[in-house]
């Protein structure tokens, strides 16, 4: 058989010729052969003892002992073991790359699926969400068809806090609105790193979490040499800047979790109701809106609570003087 077909049976086997004489494959960043001819004989001899015909029972003998013949053809030849070679470096470039490219695929495979997989989850929690602001209002409607039913069989609702100053009483009644615009002026750090970030955007999207936000106006006093900067932020509803002044500032909150605010939100230090005038008293009538009966309810409250804590705080001073 010719030295082209037996090379061109060689390349179709499963194993290379270097693996059938149990020799090194040679480096193709190495000049330098990666044995001796002397070695390449040798490797022969002791597979053709082992592979022999006459001593070989396989039912394959003759192929086995053909096929370290034909190696020992082709690696002995200076030419065909070049081009044997580089047949074999091409077979395993292209094997790399066949990896290389299923790799890629899996990768991408696995991107879909954890895209997917996020998508589902972002799905079922605006789900959630949803599904607890339809319970919280329905909740709430069925509160204040309550507290509105209640208003109205009762003959008045007055409203009374302690006067702060000589602790009566009183009964002080007024129009059922509030002595104050629906707005508060909101107070933050500034933070030179995410100052640009802060915009009048962001702002009502910070205050937003309290109710429906008509129109934010940013301090002209806002300067980089400044510690804080303010804006002022016009709610459409009286409780919902009510609610923006009472929330706790000084901690972190979750509810600017899902508006992807959270960091940002940090950085809030105070909102508080413009124009507002902690001595007026509020009180209202037995027709009172829901929302400002509400609103009333929890200034009257806050004010009673804080109040109470400062001349707790001053009469232990005192003591301790």
């Amino acid at each position: 058989m010719s030295s082209d077909k037996d090379y061109e049976w060689l390349i179709t086997l499963q194993k290379s010729a270097y693996e059938l004489l149990s020799l090194p494959t040679p480096s193709p960043q190495s000049s330098q052969p990666s044995f001796s001819q002397s070695k390449l004989r040798k490797q022969y001899r002791a597979k053709a003892l082992e592979l022999h015909p006459d001593k070989n029972k396989s039912p394959n003998a003759d192929e086995e002992f053909r096929e370290i013949s034909v190696s020992l053809k082709i690696l002995s030849d200076p030419s065909l073991k070049q081009k044997y070679d580089e047949y074999l470096q091409r077979k395993l470039n292209a094997e790399l790359q066949k990896k290389a490219r299923g790799a890629h695929q899996q990768q991408i495979r696995d991107d879909l699926v954890a895209a997917e997989e996020s998508h589902l989850a972002q799905q079922q929690q605006k789900l959630s969400r949803d599904q607890k602001i339809i319970f919280l209002r329905k909740k709430y409607l069925k509160l204040k068809k309550h507290k509105t039913q209640e208003i109205l069989n009762s003959r008045r609702r007055v409203i009374t806090i302690p006067d702060e100053e000589d602790n009566n009483d009183q009964d002080i009644q007024e129009l059922c609105s509030f002595p104050f615009e629906p707005k508060v002026r909101v107070k933050w750090k500034y933070k030179q790193q995410v100052g640009a970030s802060i915009s009048e955007d962001v702002i009502a999207r910070l205050m937003e979490v309290f109710g429906k936000v008509e129109r934010v106006d940013m301090s002209r006093g806002n300067t980089e040499t400044e510690n804080y900067h303010y804006a002022t932020v016009t709610f459409q509803k009286h409780i919902s800047c009510i609610v923006a002044q009472l929330h706790d500032y000084d901690h972190s909150s979750s509810l600017w979790d899902e508006v992807g605010l959270s960091r940002i939100s940090k950085l809030l230090r105070s909102a508080k109701i413009v124009r507002y005038d902690s001595s007026i008293k509020l009180s209202g009538y037995k027709d009172m809106p829901f929302e400002e009966y509400l609103g009333i309810s929890l200034l009257t409250l806050d004010r009673t609570i804080n109040g109470r804590g400062r001349k707790t705080h001053e009469k232990h001073r005192k003591h301790n003087g």
